[in-house]
């Protein structure tokens, strides 16, 4: 993945879209998403720690 690590000023709106597999067993699960700024480990973009339900609705 490549591109502009720097965001403009002001509010920032981002995306993704992810393919899951059949064979997720249903259920809550909590998530962790970590990503970085360029190659450097140390600068956290984002960390999130959502819960995604599985569950049939």
């Amino acid at each position: 993945m490549g591109g502009e690590t720097r965001l403009p000023a002001g509010p920032c709106k981002m995306g993704w879209t992810f393919e899951l597999s059949r064979q997720i067993p249903q259920g809550d699960f909590p998530v962790h998403v970590q990503s970085y700024i360029g190659d450097d480990k140390g600068k956290d973009f984002t960390d999130l720690l959502p819960h995604v339900d599985f569950r049939p609705q």
